[in-house]
């Protein structure tokens, strides 16, 4: 296996890291995003493709930034999946950036669609409310609007899971 197909296993590693504990706690380390943004140079340097666009995969990451952190101003994005879309972005580049996207609108959509369709039902949200108290984890916690927030980092993890099998096509895997 070459140095930078390891790279990529890492970044699985950081992604699942990050959507379990947006899952569990409804928080997003910082060391997962900057992981995912430590790691891209390494995967470069290890001959990963995306040298020859670096300049626009850095613009892509700060264009994500900004747009990201005015959702979160406005109360519509948790700051962890900003973070979290970022460093994803960096790696998605001009290449990948519109894949990404409409992967984690379709997996946010789903897991959305799951999580409203659950707390409708009486018996799910006992099981979920009840395996929660037992396990000693938090409760959803209810966003700027008063609304249930969704632990989007799922969704971001997902679309970047996608994104590293998109890499490891490019390479011939």
């Amino acid at each position: 296996m070459a140095f930078h197909e390891l790279t990529i296993l890492a970044l699985v590693a950081a992604l699942a890291w990050a959507a379990v504990s947006d899952a569990f706690w409804f928080r997003i380390p910082n060391v997962a995003p900057l992981a995912i943004v430590a790691l891209y140079p390494v995967y470069l340097l290890a001959g990963g493709k995306g040298v020859e666009t670096l300049h626009w995969s850095v613009l892509i990451a700060v264009a994500t930034f900004l747009t990201g952190f005015f959702l979160f101003a406005r109360g519509a994005m948790g700051g962890g999946d900003v973070k979290l879309l970022t460093a994803v972005s960096l790696w998605a580049g001009p290449q990948y950036i519109l894949s990404l996207i409409v992967a984690i609108a379709i997996a946010g959509g789903l897991l959305s669609l799951i999580i409203l369709l659950g707390s409708r039902s009486p018996h799910v949200a006992f099981a979920t409310s009840h395996v929660r108290a037992v396990l000693g984890l938090p409760v959803a916690p209810k966003g700027a609007k008063g609304r249930r927030t969704i632990p989007y980092g799922i969704a971001i993890a997902a679309g970047g899971l996608l994104l590293c099998r998109q890499l490891l096509v490019s390479v011939g895997i």
